[in-house]
C-alpha cells in the first residue's frame, strides 16, 4: 500500500498514508458518509468501502440569557405572593427561570410567573430570579 483514498459525501477530501484521517473545519450537527479506498505503488485503487455517516455535535451554547428584569412581588392573602418579570432573551432560547427564596431554589417556571403560597407576605423575604441553565446575575427584591 502506498497510501488511501478518503471520500467524504462523494468527494475526495484526503489521501493519507496511514490507516486514519481527522477531518476538520466541518459544520456543526451535519451529517457526514465517509467511504475509503485502498491504492499501491502501481497505482491501482481498490473498491471503496462500505460508507459510514457520522454527525458532528451540536455547537455548545455558551452565551448566558439576558437577567430577567421587572420582577414584581404582589401579596396573595396572607399565605402567598405572586411573581412575574419580563422574559429573558437568549442566542439559543430560554428553557425557563430559577427562582429562589431567601437563598433557597423553590421554583423553576418555564413561564414568566409564578405564584408562590409558602411565602408570606408580611415576613421580609428576598426573591432572586435567574434564567433556567445560565445563571446569570439575579436581581433582588424586598417584599414588606
Amino acid at each position: 500500500m502506498t497510501g488511501y483514498i478518503v471520500r467524504r459525501n462523494g468527494v475526495q477530501v484526503a489521501t493519507p498514508a496511514t490507516t486514519s484521517f481527522a477531518d476538520t473545519g466541518l459544520s456543526a450537527a451535519t451529517t457526514y458518509s465517509y467511504t475509503v479506498a485502498a491504492r499501491d505503488a502501481a497505482g491501482n485503487i481498490s473498491p471503496y468501502s462500505a460508507s459510514v455517516s457520522v454527525t458532528t455535535a451540536s455547537v455548545a451554547d455558551t452565551t448566558p440569557p439576558s437577567t430577567p428584569t421587572g420582577l414584581t412581588a404582589a401579596a396573595a392573602g396572607s399565605t402567598g405572593v405572586n411573581l412575574s418579570w419580563s422574559a429573558s432573551t437568549d442566542n439559543v432560547g430560554v428553557t425557563g427561570y430559577i427562582v429562589r427564596r431567601n437563598g433557597v431554589q423553590v421554583a423553576t417556571p418555564a413561564t414568566t410567573s409564578l405564584p408562590t403560597r409558602a411565602c408570606p407576605p408580611q415576613r421580609p423575604t428576598a426573591i432572586r430570579l435567574r434564567p433556567a441553565m445560565r445563571l446569570a446575575t439575579s436581581h433582588p427584591i424586598r417584599q414588606a
